[in-house]
């Protein structure tokens, strides 16, 4: 499978900003329609793209920064291939206009950043079945049961989605960010923390991850029925996006309840 990456910047790609995209990852075709990509603009002027996931008919979740920094306004797509930023709308893709709202308390650089943030869609998306979010504490619960353990033998993996380019290679890193496709990859459980879910992308052993453009998406973990769940979001990593990715965990019950609280009356 090909690497895949893609700028969180339209404009300009700064490494030490808190960005995410794909490695090693495949396209995802229908499988995941609920999850888009936005991009944010500033005074009119489109300014940064991420991914995010439709979590109510209105309510398209994402990452703090995503809809932070100054950003006044939002547009969201969610079809699976889409051929140029930021000109969407030619050949026909028309974008939902929508409200950035970043948790009152998003600050990047801190301890825990309260990394999550919602478009609110100026139209209902109808059309789309919206993602099973997480309950409060979920993780935790996990973690607590020896469900979730570090290792390579019989750790649980999580379902990653965003609109990522093309990491062609490594070493060095040849980055390619003609496709703004849909994409999905696996990636290994590491550790948990307070506020992040720890995920493995080694790319040195092939494995699949997150990078630039992927920020705001979702990390999904499977129940035992088969439904996805939806438990972090694509947040950070290290600036080459082949080692690791830290995910902002939305089982924590303050930032499920803000989410919650972001519903249209």
């Amino acid at each position: 499978m090909k690497k895949l990456v893609d700028l969180f910047f339209v404009i300009l790609l700064i490494n030490t900003l808190p960005v995410s995209a794909m490695t090693s990852g495949e396209a995802d075709g229908e499988d995941h329609p609920n999850v888009g990509l936005m991009i944010a603009d500033i005074d009119g002027e489109p300014q940064w793209r991420c991914s995010g996931t439709l979590i109510a008919p209105r309510v398209f979740l994402t990452a703090g920064h995503c809809v932070g920094d100054g950003a006044t306004a939002a547009r969201v797509w969610f079809e699976t291939d889409i051929e140029s930023v930021p000109d969407y709308p030619d050949g026909g893709i028309v974008a939902i206009e929508g409200t950035p709202i970043p948790h009152p308390d998003y600050t990047w650089g801190v301890a825990d950043p309260h990394y999550v943030g919602v478009v609110i869609l100026h139209e209902a998306v109808d059309y789309i079945e919206p993602a099973t979010l997480t309950d409060p504490g979920l993780l935790t619960e996990l973690k607590e049961e020896g469900i979730l353990h570090g290792g390579y033998c019989d750790s649980l993996y999580f379902t990653f989605v965003g609109y990522g380019g093309a990491l062609e290679s490594w070493p060095p890193p040849l980055l390619d960010y003609e496709d703004v496709i849909r994409q999905v990859a696996e990636s290994e459980y590491v550790a948990l923390s307070r506020v992040y879910l720890h995920t493995s992308q080694k790319a040195v052993f092939d494995e699949e991850g997150t990078c630039f453009g992927d920020s705001g998406g979702p990390a999904f973990l499977q129940d035992n029925q088969g439904q996805e769940i939806l438990v972090a979001l694509t947040s950070t990593g290290d600036t080459q996006c082949v080692a690791v990715g830290f995910n902002y965990r939305i089982d924590i019950p303050d930032i499920l309840d803000w989410i919650k609280a972001q519903y249209p009356e």
